[in-house]
């Protein structure tokens, strides 16, 4: 098959390659800046008599240009599109692009569940690297308790950190008791805020606002792992001198090639699903 890659990151020049190992032709656009100088096509070559094209993780950030760091041009979705044969498949993320057949890698959950890894992995990384203690005997509350949540909860006691998680419905509490996390009501989250070290939050919308803030600790160190619009204020952070870090992307800064693999494999997954 062709596949034309079209924008993205570093995973993206690691998914090249596993495409090319399992015997498909692969075009790259978009590239131009990467420093392993990748031989690019122009958008109408990537796209011309293409079977699949693959857009990055995420397609974008603005919903009309493809995200690619590594381009010297904006790439218009709307171009891509227009080019391109109504039989030729498209892989995005979390943005619908208009393409005859498309299918997001973010609604299907392999791949949710296997990029939390990297994502976790990621996130404790920064902890370590941005504060002056250790994990072990740290006091750790990581905010929601879904995909990256509970494996966050699962890596950080591993390291020997005291962990709590919060929680809104009875369910997600029962989950949490039975891992024997320390189990946070979402509603009452300021009360324990003082007594945490590092504080993780993975859920986008706003669980830490100015009131919230203002009772933790002024040598914290809080890590934002929601995306937009995010959950944590940044202002509010900022007024208080405590230390927040956006740490948004994790999977393609720490571990690249996983991400690659992962993305490897959902493709494979649809293409037999599917055809």
């Amino acid at each position: 098959m062709i596949f034309s890659i079209i924008g993205g990151d570093e995973r993206m020049v690691y998914l090249r390659d596993m495409l090319k190992s399992a015997g498909h032709t692969v075009r790259m656009c978009g590239f131009e800046k990467h420093a392993g100088h990748i031989p690019c096509v122009s958008l109408g070559d990537a796209v011309f008599s293409a079977n699949c094209i693959v857009l990055p993780v995420p397609t974008s950030k603005d919903g009309k240009t493809v995200f690619a760091p590594l381009c010297e041009s904006d790439i218009l979705l709307k171009d891509i599109v227009s080019a391109a044969d109504r039989k030729t498949v498209f892989f995005t993320a979390g943005t619908r692009i208009g393409a005859a057949t498309e299918y997001d890698y973010l609604a299907r959950e392999e791949f949710s569940m296997l990029n939390a890894l990297p994502t976790a992995e990621g996130a404790i990384k920064c902890a370590i690297e941005n504060t002056k203690h250790t994990l072990w005997g740290s006091r750790c509350l990581v905010i929601g308790f879904g995909r990256i949540g509970k494996i966050l909860c699962k890596n950080l006691r591993s390291f020997g950190a005291t962990v709590a998680a919060t929680y809104r419905r009875a369910e997600t509490k029962a989950l949490i008791d039975a891992e024997c996390y320390e189990c946070i009501d979402s509603n009452s989250l300021s009360d324990t805020l003082p007594s945490y070290d590092i504080i993780f939050n993975t859920v986008p919308s706003i669980m830490l606002g100015d009131y919230e803030l203002s009772k933790v600790k002024e040598d914290a160190l809080i890590i934002e792992l929601a995306s937009a619009p995010f959950g944590v204020s940044a202002t509010a952070a900022e007024k208080y001198g405590i230390k927040l870090i956006t740490a948004g992307g994790l999977p393609a800064k720490t571990a690249p090639v996983t991400a690659a693999k992962i993305i490897f494999m959902t493709i494979n997954n649809i293409l037999r699903e599917h055809f």
